[in-house]
């Protein structure tokens, strides 16, 4: 567990007016081999710190309170900061709703419907996975015919030259190298449909990460992105009546035309919510329609004074 001291936030004394949406993938005491290689996980007493120390900074504000003033134009006139997590992580409402809910505050959950449904696991949870397995050689040598070189990031190719052929490698080393108990325990990092319902009745908003979380860059073809977006869509449509949202998987840096232009050319309804670590204002909002993300300080307790993500909005 980490110190309080450790989790301190140390924020300017004037940040400038505007909404920050931190952006988190789980809060737990487990720290499971799945998640260990993804970062943005922090422990219970590290985010109860962050909270605290955020709402003597500026205003906590609920998720659907922000979105409704962003979305018509309302000014905000103070730093004001709201919660966001992506993935679907079960700690989220085990954890982080309670420590939210002593503030008076709900937060957003991003959902990838095949890891809700237990139909299919992170791929980035896999390789992690495959690390503590040690089965990230085999799976390397294997992509070795794919045109992958020892000296890259696994991760890093793995992103840019995402195919189908490339995933089924990945399933199969998965598969081969880690149990099967192993393999069908590993699920329950992530939230349940009735969870989900749970958190709706007590006012967080849901929203639309694509069905498995696989790259929806321009390279990985317009068709396949939709189809991922859609199929996310029809899960999230089925446990929540709200307003829609497409999530990024791994932010908009990839795509070389407009975010907006983009991936509203795909054809399922939403609005476009980035990483960008950028403020949100109403005039940001009006001039391209996105809504952006703040990384949070530090990965899982790490202890500079400010993590450069958050530190670059102020």
């Amino acid at each position: 567990m980490h110190s309080a001291r450790s989790a301190a936030i140390k924020l300017p004394a004037a940040a400038a007016p505007g909404l920050y949406i931190l952006n988190y993938h789980d809060v737990n005491y487990e720290s499971s081999v799945l998640v260990r290689g993804i970062g943005y996980h922090h422990s219970p007493d590290v985010f109860a710190r962050h909270v605290e120390m955020l709402s003597h900074a500026g205003v906590l504000m609920s998720m659907d309170e922000a979105l409704d003033r962003l979305l018509v134009g309302h000014p905000f006139a103070a730093p004001t900061f709201a919660f966001w997590f992506d993935d679907g992580f079960a700690g989220v409402r085990r954890f982080a709703a309670p420590i939210l809910k002593r503030y008076a505050v709900t937060g957003a959950l991003s959902i990838c419907s095949r890891f809700v449904s237990r139909i299919e696991m992170y791929w980035h949870c896999m390789l992690s996975g495959l690390r503590f397995a040690d089965g990230l050689r085999v799976l390397r040598a294997r992509l070795r015919p794919h045109g992958y070189l020892p000296t890259t990031s696994l991760k890093a190719w793995l992103t840019r030259h995402f195919s189908p052929d490339i995933l089924s490698v990945v399933h199969s080393t998965y598969e081969e190298r880690v149990p099967d108990w192993v393999r069908r325990d590993a699920f329950r990092i992530f939230e349940t449909s009735d969870g989900l319902r749970a958190l709706v009745q007590s006012g967080w908003v849901l929203a639309n990460h694509t069905a498995a979380h696989y790259p929806a860059f321009e390279s990985c073809g317009q068709d396949r992105v939709a189809e991922q977006f859609a199929e996310g869509a029809e899960f999230v449509n089925s446990l929540y009546d709200g307003l829609r949202f497409l999530v990024v998987p791994f932010g908009a840096a990839h795509v070389q035309t407009t975010a907006p232009g983009f991936y509203r050319g795909l054809g399922v309804p939403g609005i476009v919510v980035d990483v960008g670590n950028r403020i949100n204002t109403a005039d940001t909002f009006k001039s391209d329609q996105v809504i952006y993300r703040v990384n949070p300080p530090w990965e899982d307790g790490k202890a500079p004074p400010l993590g450069a993500s958050l530190d670059a909005v102020f």
